[in-house]
């Protein structure tokens, strides 16, 4: 099965968090909020993740890698 997750941080509701970080990876207990998300769908054998990246797309494809 193949999930598509959307990580756009394209909204600007979380200021001054957001400002310096895209809101996906906020950490939440020194863990990105992202790779909660991340976490579960592999909990659910999910393998193969594709994720739809926008604005500050560059920092959360660094913070993840492949």
């Amino acid at each position: 099965m193949q999930v598509i997750l959307l990580a756009m941080d394209q909204s600007q509701k979380l200021p001054p968090l957001t400002e310096h970080i895209p809101a996906p990876l906020l950490p939440i207990t020194n863990r990105p909020v992202m790779a909660y998300v991340v976490e579960v769908l592999a909990r659910a054998d999910i393998k193969q993740i594709m994720v739809a990246l926008a604005r500050r797309g560059s920092e959360i494809a660094a913070h993840f890698g492949n």
